[in-house]
This record gives structure tokens, C-alpha cells and sequence, in this order.
């Protein structure tokens, strides 16, 4: 038999084996089993059923041909696109950084408060620019501010509304801000390196003028006085410097609306201006029979400190009248190593221009009185009180506030106002101020 036979081939090969397994059997005594009917070859196993619900024919990938000229100009759109996005969210963060901060209201001071005023603020100013000196009052109902974005701010005490802002001239600032007058308004100045910037109060009309290189503002009088050298000075008269000699060792103070310069020495006094050559001195008014001539130590509103050596220190005050200088009062002083020289004679003015503190004794100047503060070293003043060290302990001291203790974490007002205290407070990297109305009784 061979794999290769034919249909009737392989039926004929069963059949001879058939034959061929009874004859064997019949020889080996097997019983013959010829009559039994012949044992069929087994079965093929049954087909497996197969399953009759359809299979999902698989379908081949799809691949689009996309041309490429529109694939590039497509990355190019998204391109664009993005960059647009990032241009957009760049100007919108520096609208939003450039924008002028303003003071927000509904806030509470985070420290202990000074002892008669509410931690509930009235409100706080931006972040304040550093070293830009302390917050102006004027009138009692505004308060003018430098703010970390280089602006100046106008704020109403009572609201915290903004009156109006402007920008700062390039520049570091070399003198705080300070009220004064420039060609007859009232003014808001401030130095910035080499010029002179100012706004109107009312509505913050700026203006500017160029400074000589080393030159120095000062607000000590009406208006701002430029000290130039030794012998010459400046006062701003038609948004420019008019130049004012100054005599051989006198000392110029102050600058009058009027362009009127006072000036001051051991000998006397002037009244100078740029279009009069400076005479000889106006000797100062006698308030004894002797000779001694004071020493010019200061000039605070329209009065001039000075001091008359001796065994027993005094103070003298000159009233600075629109004509002449007048003696006004005197005080001694109390003796001590903090009054040996004219050095150690530090005065420390208060802004509101009405008293202060010379070394250690407070000058009233709208009273007329001199009052010994022990021993006393002045840290602060505002208009109304100052705040110094008597060893250790810090306290409080005014012309109408009878000396007190400051306790430990306590705020000091830098500046009061009709609404309240400016209380300046230092968080994270910055400091701002607090409007704190007084407190509740």
C-alpha cells in the first residue's frame, strides 16, 4: 500500500488485512470468529463544531498622505500661535506688576498695636521704597508715601483712597520726602542723585530741575535751599537755580517762599538774595551785658537754636521774622558729657516743625520752654511725641505728653493723623505703613 494509492486501492488493502488476521487466528487455536461479523477500523474522531458567528475581518492601518507643504505650513501656524500666547500672558503679567499699587483697606495690624490705637487698621500702604525716610502728613488728612514700585503716593488719612500718583525720575534718592513750596505752591520734593524733583500737592503736577554734582537739598525753611560749596547756595525760583553767595564763615539755614536766604554766625545774621551783594552781619540782640557770642546749632520752622557757652550751658532762640531776627527765649541746659562741645549738641526737629529735642532736653518752640529729659537718647520723633532710651528702657516723650514707658513689641506711631497713627510695620523683605484709628473705650 502507498500513501500515493487510489480510493480502490486502499479499499482493497483492508480487506486482505481482514483475511490475513482470521487465517492467524484460526492456526493459533484462537476460536474463529468468522460467523461474528467482521470489526469495522475504527471511526475518525468527530469534527469539531465549528463557530458560526462571524469574526471581525481585520482591516489594514489606514495611512493618510498628508502633503508637505500642508504639514509644514500647520507646525508653522501652531508655532505662531504659541509664541502669540506667551507675548500675551508676558504683557498681561507686566500690566498687572507695572500697574501702581494702591493702599487696601478691611486690614489688621500683625503686631501689638501703640497703647490708645485699635489693631483694626484703616487701611495699609503698598510696600514703601527703602531708605526713603519717613511717611509726610500734610494738613493732617493726607499722607504722602515713596512706594517700591518708585512712585509717589497720595493717600486720604480717613479712607485710604489714592488722591493721585506719579512716577519717579531715575535716580537714587538722596534726601526723603518732604512738604515745602517751589515758586509759591506747596510742593511734595525729594532729591534723586543730581536733580530735584517735585510734585504740586493738589494735584500732582511734577517738575524737575538739574542739580550740580555734590549738591544737597535741605527743607529746613519755606522752600527747598540747594547747598552748592562753602560760599554758595541756591534757591528755586521759575522752575530754575538761582545761585546765593554766602559770607565767609556763615552758615546758610534756610530759604524763604521769596527767594530770601538766612543765614547765620557766631557774630550774627543775613538775610540774603541772589540780587543783593551780602552786607556786613546783623549782630545778634543782646540778652545780658555780656560779650559772649552764641553758637548757631540749628534752624527749625522759623527759628534759629543756638547755644552760649559757659559753665552753665544755655539755649537761646531767635525768632526769624520776614524783616529782622528777634530773640525769642532761652533755657539752660543740662551740663553732663553729652554737653561738653558743640559736637555732642545734636537737635533733632520735629516735623511738625513747632519743637524738639536738643541733645537732651526738649526745646518747645510755640511755648517757649526747655525741658531737661534726664538721661535721655532720642531714637524717633513725630509731631506729637519721640521716642528714645532712658538706659534700657525706651519711652515716650512730648511736648503735651507726660513721659511714659514703651513696652516690649509695643508699635510707635511714626506720624498721626485726623484718622488715626501711621504705625510702620516690617514684613518679609518690605515695610509698609498701618492707618490705625484710636481705640474704642
Amino acid at each position: 500500500m502507498y500513501e500515493g494509492d487510489d480510493e480502490g486501492t486502499r479499499r482493497v488493502a483492508v480487506r486482505g488485512i481482514s483475511t490475513a488476521l482470521t487465517t492467524s487466528a484460526s492456526r493459533s487455536g484462537v476460536p474463529d470468529s468468522s460467523d461474528s461479523p467482521v470489526a469495522e477500523p475504527a471511526s475518525p474522531p468527530p469534527p469539531r463544531r465549528r463557530n458560526h458567528r462571524r469574526s471581525t475581518p481585520t482591516r489594514p492601518p489606514v495611512t493618510l498622505a498628508v502633503p508637505r507643504r500642508v504639514l509644514t505650513r500647520t507646525v508653522a501656524v501652531i508655532a505662531a500661535l504659541a509664541v502669540l500666547g506667551c507675548a500675551i500672558a508676558l504683557m498681561a503679567w507686566t500690566v498687572l506688576r507695572d500697574r501702581p499699587q494702591e493702599a487696601v483697606t478691611g486690614v489688621r495690624y500683625p503686631a501689638t498695636p501703640p497703647a490708645e490705637w485699635s489693631a483694626d487698621a484703616l487701611w495699609r500702604s503698598p510696600a514703601l521704597l527703602p531708605k526713603a525716610g519717613p511717611a509726610v502728613v500734610i494738613g493732617g488728612d493726607r499722607v504722602a508715601v515713596l512706594t517700591a514700585q518708585r512712585r509717589v503716593l497720595l493717600i486720604e488719612a480717613a479712607t485710604g483712597a489714592t488722591r493721585w500718583s506719579a512716577p519717579l525720575p531715575a535716580g537714587e534718592v538722596s534726601s526723603p520726602l518732604a512738604s515745602t513750596t517751589v515758586d509759591g505752591q506747596p510742593a511734595l520734593a525729594v532729591q534723586l542723585s543730581d536733580r530735584l524733583a517735585w510734585w504740586r500737592i493738589s494735584d500732582g503736577t511734577p517738575g524737575e530741575v538739574a542739580l550740580p554734582t555734590g549738591a544737597r537739598a535741605t527743607y529746613r525753611g519755606e522752600a527747598p535751599l540747594i547747598g552748592l560749596d562753602q560760599t554758595t547756595v541756591a534757591v528755586v525760583q521759575g522752575g530754575r537755580l538761582r545761585r546765593v553767595a554766602v559770607p565767609q564763615g556763615a552758615l546758610a539755614m534756610a530759604a524763604r517762599t521769596n527767594g530770601t536766604v538766612t543765614a547765620a554766625a557766631d557774630t550774627g545774621w543775613w538775610h540774603l538774595r541772589a540780587d543783593a551783594a551780602a552786607g556786613p552781619a546783623t549782630p545778634w540782640e543782646p540778652i545780658s551785658r555780656q560779650s559772649i557770642r552764641p553758637t548757631v546749632i540749628a534752624y527749625t520752622g522759623a527759628a534759629i537754636i543756638t547755644v552760649l557757652p559757659g559753665k552753665t550751658l544755655r539755649t537761646l532762640v531767635y525768632s526769624d521774622r520776614a524783616h529782622d531776627i528777634r530773640f525769642s527765649f532761652g533755657g539752660i541746659l543740662p551740663t553732663g558729657p553729652g554737653n561738653a562741645t558743640r559736637v555732642d549738641l545734636r537737635w533733632t526737629p520735629s516735623p511738625s516743625r513747632e519743637w524738639g529735642i536738643l541733645s537732651r532736653s526738649l526745646i518747645d518752640l510755640t511755648r517757649g520752654r526747655v525741658v531737661d529729659l534726664g538721661a535721655w537718647t532720642t531714637r524717633h520723633i513725630t509731631s506729637d511725641r519721640a521716642l528714645g532710651t532712658i538706659g534700657t528702657q525706651y519711652a515716650l516723650v512730648g511736648p503735651l505728653i507726660r513721659r511714659g514707658v514703651l513696652l516690649a513689641g509695643e508699635g510707635f506711631p511714626e506720624e498721626l493723623t485726623t484718622s488715626g497713627a501711621l504705625v510702620r510695620s516690617r514684613e518679609s523683605a518690605s515695610e509698609t505703613l498701618y492707618l490705625l484709628p484710636p481705640r474704642k473705650p
